[in-house]
């Protein structure tokens, strides 16, 4: 279902409507129960608002049985976290100052653990997510 947008001209000035073309659709799908038909004007193309007619829909068609919701709960925050091992490797040197560059360090390469803390906010979009790692590791340089 889509909520459509209609740019309309009027004395040189644009206007911009929603369409609500998502209620036409409903209208049609619900069609057989003439007592839900009123609430369906009123219907917001949220998954809250549909979930409430079809609701609404169960109990008027089928009065005998339960409604069961069908409904995906989604925490509002998602924190994991896993152990990190990695190996890096660090380089010393310098540019652009004429009396370091003789100076040669050898690379290092050096160990380092910690911990890595993924934090999503599922209802904006479980597909993004901010990842905060911590390590702790010991380099050392050494040249002539």
């Amino acid at each position: 279902m889509t909520n459509g947008l209609d740019t309309i001209v009027i004395n040189n000035m644009t206007y911009s409507k929603r369409t609500h073309k998502y209620i036409g659709l409903l209208k049609a799908s619900f069609a057989d129960c003439w007592d839900i038909q009123p609430a369906l004007n009123d219907a917001k193309l949220e998954h809250k608002s549909l979930i409430d007619l079809t609701v609404k829909y169960h109990n008027y068609v089928c009065k005998d049985q339960k409604c069961i919701i069908y409904q995906k709960v989604v925490p509002r925050f998602r924190l994991k976290y896993a152990p990190l091992a990695s190996l890096s490797i660090s380089r010393l040197g310098f540019r652009d100052n004429e009396l370091y560059l003789p100076l040669n360090f050898n690379n290092t390469y050096y160990l380092s653990v910690g911990f890595l803390l993924d934090v999503s906010h599922a209802r904006i979009n479980e597909k993004f997510s901010l990842q905060i790692s911590s390590k702790i590791g010991k380099s050392h340089f050494s040249g002539y």
